[in-house]
């Protein structure tokens, strides 16, 4: 699902992607996951708890910022806890990294 999201973001990821990512039946992926933003948050939870570092984890914190924390509370907050813990400086750096390399302004079609 992780790259599915990373893809398309949250927005334009539909549920025929996810069918198409994990193999699953819509009612069962339904009755894993409850809905579209259930399965962004195990990815995001995912992406936080076990490669914290890692440039697809810093590309989900951006499309939850972006797409997301603004209407979504538990994302909000969520990203605000993990974020708390980065000095400014490291979160510019990061952030700016990943906004120009999900931009692919520099040539790298990494997702396609």
């Amino acid at each position: 699902m992780k790259h599915v999201f990373l893809s398309n973001g949250y927005e334009a990821t539909s549920l025929d992607d996810l069918v198409n990512a994990t193999g699953l039946l819509r009612g069962s992926l339904y009755a894993a996951f409850g809905s579209k933003r259930s399965m962004f948050l195990e990815v995001l939870n995912a992406c936080l708890e076990k490669h914290p570092n890692a440039e697809d984890t810093w590309e989900i914190i951006l499309i939850g910022m972006i797409e997301l924390s603004s209407r979504d509370k538990l994302i909000r907050n969520k990203l605000k806890v993990f974020l708390d813990n980065i000095s400014n400086d490291q979160l510019i750096a990061t952030l700016g990294k990943t906004i120009v390399r999900r931009s692919k302004i520099n040539g790298d079609d990494i997702y396609e």
